[in-house]
């Protein structure tokens, strides 16, 4: 069962697919920093979600 933070990646994620906009700027936007984001996504994929 995915954790509260696991879900909340997985929402970060796809509204960032969903933009259309680059991770890094997606990432730039939203005041995060990218390399955690590009590990958590590399992470979710890997367990196949």
């Amino acid at each position: 069962m995915p954790t509260a933070k696991a879900n909340q990646w997985l929402q970060i994620i796809n509204e960032q697919q969903q933009s259309q906009l680059s991770i890094a700027e997606y990432c730039r936007q939203h005041g995060l920093n990218p390399q955690p984001f590009y590990a958590r996504k590399s992470a979710l994929q890997f367990q196949g979600k």
